[in-house]
C-alpha cells in the first residue's frame, strides 16, 4: 500500500517545522510551492495516486531541475513515485512544476498526493493531500445539443479555456429571445445546461453562445440549430 512505501523511507528525526507545501493547479499542470524553511531542503519524496484510469499524470523533467531524480511507476494503480535530491539544498522559496495531466474525463478526478521533505536527517514536513482535478479545454467549444431532434428536453455542453463572461440563450426562427440557458461569470472547464421545451411549440430553434473577456470584448460566438418535435 502507498502508506507502507512511505513508512519504509527510514527513521528520520522530526523537527518543529510543520508548514506544508502548497499544491496549485495551473490549467492542466500541477505545481508545488515550498514554504520558507529554516533548513535547506535536500530531498523531496512525492507520490501521486489517481483514482480511475481516465486521467493520466505525466511528470516534469525533474533531471533538469535537481541533482538526482529517481522514479517508480505503478501502472496498475495509476500511481507514480519520485525522489528528488538536491545535494546543496534548494534556495527557498521554490516553486516548480510536478507534471501535467491528460485524459478524456470531463468530470472532476480525485487524487491523493503524498509527500515528504527532508534536510539531511530531519523531516521538515510530511503528509498527504486530497485534490480534485478538472480538465481545462484548449479552446472554446459549443458541442451539438443531444438529443436533437428532441422531445421535450435537450442538453447542451460547452467548454471554456479561461474564466469568462457567458451568455447561452435560445431563440426562435423569428429571432426572438426565448430564454437564457446560462449567463454570468463562469470558471474555465466543461459545463452543461438543459433546455426543457415543454411550454413551447414544435419547430426549429437556435442556441447562441457568446463569450466575453473581462473587458466585455467578444471572444467567441456560435449559433446552433435544434429541432423540437412533439
Amino acid at each position: 500500500a502507498p502508506s507502507a512505501r512511505l513508512a519504509a523511507a527510514g527513521s528520520i528525526e522530526n523537527v518543529s517545522e510543520s508548514e506544508s507545501p502548497a499544491l496549485v493547479f495551473d490549467k492542466n499542470s500541477l505545481k508545488m510551492v515550498l514554504p520558507q524553511y529554516n533548513l535547506p531542503v535536500h530531498h523531496i519524496w512525492i507520490q501521486v495516486d489517481i483514482s480511475g484510469n481516465e486521467v493520466s499524470f505525466h511528470p516534469a523533467a525533474f533531471s533538469s531541475q535537481f541533482d538526482m531524480a529517481l522514479n517508480r511507476d505503478f501502472p496498475e494503480e495509476n500511481a507514480g513515485q519520485w525522489s528528488l535530491i538536491e545535494l546543496d539544498g534548494i534556495d527557498l522559496p521554490k516553486e516548480f512544476t510536478l507534471g501535467s495531466f491528460q485524459g478524456s474525463s470531463r468530470d472532476g478526478q480525485s487524487m491523493e498526493i503524498q509527500y515528504k521533505l527532508t534536510s539531511k536527517g530531519h523531516v521538515l514536513s510530511s503528509g498527504s493531500m486530497a485534490l480534485e482535478y478538472t480538465s481545462i479545454p484548449n479552446n472554446y467549444e459549443l458541442s451539438p445539443a443531444y438529443p436533437n431532434p428532441f422531445n421535450p428536453v435537450t442538453t447542451v455542453q460547452y467548454a471554456l479555456p479561461l474564466a469568462s463572461e457567458l451568455v447561452l440563450s435560445v431563440y426562435d426562427v423569428q429571432g426572438r429571445l426565448i430564454t437564457y440557458l446560462d449567463r454570468g461569470f463562469k470558471s474555465a472547464g466543461y459545463h452543461e445546461s438543459v433546455w426543457d421545451g415543454t411550454q413551447h411549440a414544435s419547430g426549429m430553434y437556435f442556441i447562441r453562445m457568446n463569450v466575453y473577456d473581462l473587458n466585455n470584448k467578444l471572444q467567441f460566438n456560435k449559433l446552433q440549430k435544434i429541432m423540437l418535435v412533439k
